[in-house]
Formats: structure tokens, C-alpha cells, sequence
């Protein structure tokens, strides 16, 4: 169990490394360049840069390899204690399942550097997410790489809302023409789109809190007496 813990803890921190080395990367360019000693905050922030981003790499490719290589364990009780936390919720008789979390990690990253590196750039930022959204929808479609069914429609559902929330967005740009007397329409659009897919992870997790503790009533009440 602690072993699972540490293990989320490290692909979170890798994935918070990685975008903060490509700020890093960019900003260090309009100063003067990575190892720019006139200003030592900026230099120490070179130096650790250096050292986890390639770290970083390492290790996320290293981990990959290592689930591959380990697929015949993924089933194993004592696996799954140490090493099960990459697969909470996935499948374990596909390795296809294992491009999830890849999946989630790399989207994130990539939509970083296209807001890094283009932050005037809406089409370009906008067309990541509405890239990054299909493909994510063609992957859960074809491989459903959950076990449960709710929670493959809820992942479906949330793309499918990135993808029309990105409809919207691009309606609020420059390349609507008409976008000064309709602004608030589509600003009302993307509020109810986002206020929609808020009202259904709410319902969910109320429900199934409702069902959790009903079940617990239901089994304490009906615990035979000793």
C-alpha cells in the first residue's frame, strides 16, 4: 500500500517537474540563457532544471518499459500491492491499458509546451485540446480500458465536453466575425457546458457516497447478534 502511494506521489511530482523545466527552458531564453549567472535565483533554477528534467525522463521511460516487461505479473496479488497504482481502475489483460496514464501524462506536457511556447496563439492552444480530446475519445472507444462501465462513460463524457467546450472557444476568437454582438451567448454556452459536466461528477459522487453509506447501515443493522 505504501509502495502504491509513493509510486502515484513520484508520476504526479514527474508530471509537475516537467512543465515547470519547459517554464524553466523558455524563460531562461528571453534572460540571457540557461546558466545566466547575473542572477543567481535564476541559475539555481538551471542547475535543478538540468538535473530532474532528464531524471524525469529517464524514469517515466524507465517505468514504462519495466510495466511492460512485467505484464504477466500485473494480475499478482503481491504485484499489484507494490506496483498497482498505475493500473487503479484500468484493465490488466491488455497492455493497452497501460497507455492511460502514459496518455494523461504526455497530453498535459504537450499542452504545456503549446502554452508556453504559443501564449497568443488561441488556435494553436485550442486545436491541442481539440487533438488531444479525439484521440483520447478514439483510445477509451476502441480499447475501454476500465473495468467499470460507469466510470469508461464518465471519461467518454468528459472528452466529449472538451471537445464542445473547444467548439465554444473557438467561437469566442478573432475568427468569428460576428463575435461582438454574441459574445455572451457563447459565454452563456461554455457556462452551461461546464455547468453540466460539474452536475454530473456532483450527482455521481453524491450517489455513490448515498450507496456507500446505506450499505454500511444496512450491514451494521443487520450484524447478528453475538
Amino acid at each position: 500500500m505504501h509502495g502504491n502511494i509513493l509510486l502515484r506521489f513520484i508520476i504526479e511530482t514527474c508530471l509537475d517537474i516537467s512543465i515547470s523545466v519547459i517554464l524553466q527552458l523558455y524563460y531562461s531564453a528571453l534572460n540571457g540563457g540557461l546558466y545566466n549567472s547575473s542572477d543567481n535565483f535564476l541559475l539555481t533554477n538551471s542547475i535543478f532544471s538540468t538535473i530532474l528534467g532528464p531524471a524525469t525522463l529517464i524514469f517515466m521511460t524507465t517505468m514504462f518499459i519495466f510495466y511492460v516487461r512485467k505484464f504477466k505479473s500485473w494480475g499478482d496479488e503481491d504485484f499489484d500491492e507494490k506496483y498497482g497504482a498505475v493500473f487503479e481502475g484500468l484493465r490488466k489483460e491488455t497492455k493497452l491499458s497501460l497507455l492511460y496514464p502514459l496518455i494523461f501524462i504526455v497530453r498535459r506536457v504537450l499542452f504545456a509546451v503549446a502554452a508556453i511556447l504559443f501564449p497568443y496563439n488561441v488556435f494553436v492552444q485550442i486545436s491541442c485540446l481539440f487533438v488531444f480530446s479525439t484521440l483520447q475519445i478514439v483510445y477509451l472507444v476502441e480499447v475501454r480500458p476500465f473495468i467499470d462501465d460507469l466510470m469508461q462513460g464518465l471519461e467518454i463524457f468528459n472528452e466529449f465536453c472538451t471537445l464542445g467546450l473547444s467548439y465554444v472557444l473557438i467561437c469566442l476568437t478573432d475568427g468569428n466575425v460576428n463575435l461582438w454582438h454574441s459574445a455572451n451567448y457563447y459565454d452563456y454556452a461554455f457556462l452551461t457546458g461546464m455547468g453540466i459536466n460539474l452536475s454530473v461528477h456532483v450527482f455521481l459522487l453524491i450517489k455513490d457516497s448515498a450507496l456507500s453509506i446505506k450499505d454500511k447501515i444496512k450491514a451494521k443493522l443487520c450484524k447478528p447478534k453475538a
